[in-house]
């Protein structure tokens, strides 16, 4: 409101104003949001599939340019047992890695969870692409300090050029993606380059995803055991229950390709239910026939120590069977060790309370440490076959000694895996290995193949 004198001069103003500042920034955080992802910084996937159009658009392209599409193998099994805030830490420092790792001028976003993708512009051939994202891969090998920790993980890659079959921003992350699922569905660690074979391969891995789905109530997951014998007798002490898929159209599809679609699909918990049911009950109809006191070591997955239910679940196990808790081996992974351990050491105690025997699977592959094996209630270490297959070397030779004296140390069992020959053997004859298990005994077989495995034991150690 203006108010002026009799001459016309304005000797009043009145009026309102507003601060409009926080409202400017809420704006420009918005703005912000729906370009760049909240947890990384990074452009998100929306934003960074129009910043690769526009430069496909571009009119002149020197070199090769390429889009990488990465995960972190299993992540929601690392989630699940590191807990979420440390799984927000590792991607807030996958990504830092990889912001460091490319280029000024190349272009990092997350697309998602645990994907990323990288735009790699004007590599000045393929020898300098291919270069690129080894290194991109290979800084990714390295440890990442959670809690203060060194951890390492594995991830699949997948790269797709630009040229005339992958030229619009749909098409490059779809192939990318594609070679990405195909580096995976061969074991993941590794980064693959798209072929336009490779669509079928990814289809087929799709379809075995929705089979699995269906496989355990159309009764195509099996059991299969694999002996395991005294080290210095070589008396048969008990087996190994392992999970197998026996596809109608594939025949046995491999372990190491359905476990982690198990994982990752959350249906490794119906499966491991299965597994310790079926073979507690096998075990249980070979003690009434007169093969006593076998061991039967069952293999627990972290997704199922997410469930509530879990000592329930085994406790009614047990309250239906006749045998002795105490042959009854829970196996777990090293990942357990870390992340949310205090939980799952009150988990593994009320385990142990049941009677039964816990067991560390694959020692020597993951995060284990002197402090986590003496907080945890664990009865035996299970050495891990990578390292047998490495006796032949000073180092692998340096590597298990050091573990066996370890576990020594600690007054814990010890089983050793992927035993296939005789120089195996004899290299363990004096040390303090309580079992063996491996080819050379005998590898998994059905229930039904067991049986006669049992009474050719049986009849040989009379």
């Amino acid at each position: 409101h203006c108010q002026y004198d009799d001459s016309g001069v304005l000797i009043i103003l009145k009026g309102s104003a507003l601060d409009i500042t926080r409202l400017h920034k809420a704006e420009q955080l918005i703005a912000h949001q729906e370009k760049f992802d909240l947890l990384t910084n990074l452009p998100n996937r929306r934003y960074f599939n129009k910043l690769l159009q526009e430069f496909i658009e571009q009119e002149e392209h020197p070199g090769l340019s390429a889009v990488v599409v990465l995960d972190i193998d299993q992540f929601k099994k690392t989630n699940d047992t590191l807990g979420q805030h440390n799984g927000d830490i590792l991607l807030k420092n996958v990504a830092l890695r990889l912001k460091n790792v490319t280029r000024k001028e190349d272009i990092v976003a997350r697309q998602g969870s645990d994907e990323f993708a990288i735009l790699i512009k004007f590599a000045k051939d393929k020898n300098e692409l291919i270069q690129s994202t080894q290194r991109v891969f290979n800084d990714l090998a390295r440890a990442f300090m959670i809690e203060s920790k060194e951890l390492f993980f594995s991830f699949s890659m997948g790269v797709c050029e630009i040229n005339e079959f992958s030229k619009t921003s749909n098409q490059l992350v779809a192939h990318a993606n594609v070679a990405r699922t195909s580096a995976k569905s061969a074991g993941g660690n590794q980064l693959q380059f798209y072929q336009q074979s490779m669509n079928a391969e990814s289809q087929k891995y799709l379809m075995l995803e929705n089979d699995l789905r269906s496989a355990l109530k159309r009764k195509q997951i099996e059991v299969y055991y694999q002996p395991q014998v005294d080290a210095k007798s070589h008396k048969l002490t008990g087996f190994e229950a392992l999970a197998r898929w026996n596809h109608p159209a594939e025949g046995l599809v491999s372990p190491v390709v359905f476990i982690p679609m198990a994982e990752v699909t959350g249906l490794i918990v119906e499966i491991g239910q299965f597994v310790l049911e079926t073979a507690v009950a096998e075990v249980e109809s070979w003690d009434k026939l007169g093969f006593k006191n076998l061991h039967i070591g069952i293999n627990l997955s972290p997704r199922q120590f997410v469930d509530k239910s879990l000592v329930e679940r085994i406790q009614k196990v047990l309250n239906n069977t006749s045998l002795d808790n105490k042959y009854i081996d829970l196996e777990i992974t090293e990942s357990l060790m870390v992340g949310n351990a205090e939980h799952h050491v009150i988990v593994l105690n009320k385990l142990k309370d049941l009677g039964i025997s816990l067991l560390v699977d694959d020692f020597g592959t993951g995060y284990s440490s002197l402090s986590y094996l003496q907080k945890f209630p664990i009865d035996t270490l299970k050495v891990d076959q990578s390292f047998v297959r490495n006796l032949d070397t000073k180092e692998g030779k340096g590597i298990v000694n050091a573990i066996l004296a370890m576990v020594e140390a600690l007054n814990l069992g010890v089983i050793v895996e992927g035993v296939e020959n005789e120089s195996d053997i004899n290299f363990f004859k004096n040390k303090n290995a309580q079992s063996f298990q491996g080819f050379y005994f005998g590898k998994p077989l059905p229930a039904k193949e067991t049986r006669q495995i049992l009474a050719n034991f049986m009849a040989r150690d009379k």
